[in-house]
């Protein structure tokens, strides 16, 4: 008999379907993230289990000489089960206006599986979809091309710090101009719990072309969250997306500063 969470992953994989009937061109991002949470319905149900996540919910709206409209929706989970095994779903969807323009609308979803190979070494494979409507993305997938190393320098309980490095695969189209190709994908990773409620966390990726390094993708995040409780918190953080040579007329960098209540899963 499916337990109750198994019946709840699908009750919500339902949801996050019907999504793509008023979204049509952003199929992928609903299927990624059902896909996710399958596989965490499988952890679920396997043996020696942890898992952990959260649904951060931030807004912004003002009125009077400026009209200002923002919403961010961003859901990370994560699961460990038999020990060796490690799958992680993050997605998000930001949406802003000033004065009735839309100067913010974008999306993604990414998930990673991990295998323990010994104490500091694991594999990994990586999936992620991105859009950005006012950067004139319409969509740029990333496959991992077979599994990349990781390696754990710390791994304690309050402190993880992880270095990873592979090949992955890259379709684009920005601004009407289609292309694929394959990078280097150099990642690191790092988070520390102040208490049993509070954390500050890193993550940062550079995709390099492997013709030209001076070709790249660049991502960064970092942020503080502090627990009101044991199942709210507040997060404050910074992103950085970079590329280095962008289709159209576009700006190279993307900067956001988030503020939001973290509901704990």
């Amino acid at each position: 008999m499916a337990s109750e969470r198994g019946m709840d992953y699908a009750f919500l994989n339902l949801s996050i379907m019907s999504f793509s009937i008023y979204k049509p061109t952003s199929f992928l991002i609903p299927l990624f993230l059902s896909f996710g949470l399958t596989l965490g319905a499988l952890a679920d149900d396997a043996k020696d289990k942890e898992w952990n996540g959260g649904l951060e919910i931030g807004s912004t709206l003002t009125d009077g000489n400026s009209n200002t409209e923002r919403v961010i929706f961003d859901f990370d989970y994560g699961y460990v089960w038999e020990e060796k095994n490690e799958a992680i779903i993050d997605a998000n969807y930001k949406y802003g206006e000033s004065d009735k323009d839309k100067n913010l609308d974008n999306a993604s979803v990414m998930i990673q599986y991990n295998r323990t190979i010994n104490e500091n070494i694991f594999g990994h494979m990586e999936a992620r979809y991105e859009m950005d409507d006012i950067a004139q993305l319409n969509h740029r997938l990333v496959l991992g091309l077979g599994p990349g190393i990781g390696y754990n320098f710390v791994k304690t309980k309050k402190t993880e710090f992880a270095a990873e490095v592979g090949f992955v695969w890259i379709d684009e189209n920005q601004a009407g101009v289609g292309d694929d190709w394959v990078v280097l994908r150099f990642a690191e990773r790092y988070e520390h719990k102040l208490t049993d409620h509070s954390r500050i966390y890193q993550k940062l990726e550079y995709l390099p072309e492997t013709d030209d390094m001076e070709v790249f993708l660049f991502n960064f995040e970092a942020g503080i969250e502090s627990g009101f409780t044991k199942f709210i918190a507040l997060r404050l953080s910074v992103e950085d997306k970079y590329n280095s040579n962008p289709e159209g007329d576009v700006e190279k960098n993307d900067f956001i500063l988030k503020g939001g209540i973290v509901f704990k899963l």
